[in-house]
Parts: C-alpha cells; sequence; structure tokens
C-alpha cells in the first residue's frame, strides 16, 4: 500500500474485478460521514459491475478506507487476535483487511 499511496492522485485505478458497491458500503461502516463515498454509492446504485466509473487514485484516497488508515474512524474499533489494538500501520492494516474479510 506504501507504493500505491506514493503515486500521484491522477493515476487511474483500473480494478481487476469489481467490488466497488461493497467496498463503499464497507467504508461507510467505518466512516459513516464519509459523504464522498455515500454520493458515489448512491451515483453507481444501478450499474452493472462492467459499467462501474473508473477512478483516479485521489478519488481513492477519498474513499477507501485502506487508504485512509491515518483517520480514528477508520481505525476504532480494530483488533489484533490476541485482543490488542493495532500499535503500528501494518498492524491496522492487517486487522482491517481480516474485518473486512468478514463483513
Amino acid at each position: 500500500m506504501t507504493t500505491l499511496a506514493s503515486l500521484p492522485n491522477e493515476v487511474k485505478v483500473h480494478p481487476g474485478h469489481e467490488y466497488l458497491r461493497r467496498n463503499l458500503a464497507f467504508t461507510l461502516d467505518r466512516e459513516p460521514g464519509n459523504s464522498t463515498a455515500r454520493h458515489l454509492l448512491e451515483r453507481i446504485e444501478n450499474i452493472e459491475g462492467i459499467d462501474a466509473p473508473i477512478l483516479t487514485l485521489g478519488e481513492e484516497r477519498e474513499i477507501n478506507v485502506f487508504l485512509r488508515m491515518d483517520l480514528p474512524e477508520v481505525r476504532a474499533g480494530l483488533d489484533l487476535p490476541n485482543g490488542n489494538a493495532p500499535a503500528t500501520s501494518k498492524e491496522a492494516f492487517v486487522a482491517l483487511r481480516a474485518l473486512r474479510n468478514r463483513w
């Protein structure tokens, strides 16, 4: 993620599979006040997978919780398997990924 996060905002992200709707819902679960994610979810509500918009990395930075790990609301409630809160960005990423896998 560090390499991806270092790229310019204008870079277009072409996903290999379409999970945008579900990822936006997950973002809103972690960040209920993310109006950018909410508006995009409303915009794509009736769009089929192949017609989903191609986003820029700048847009992803606004809606993708994995690129927003520094926000307290994204980290809130994340626990490691031992029950401790993540102490590092890597631990937070692993805990968030595990949560997303169960979500």
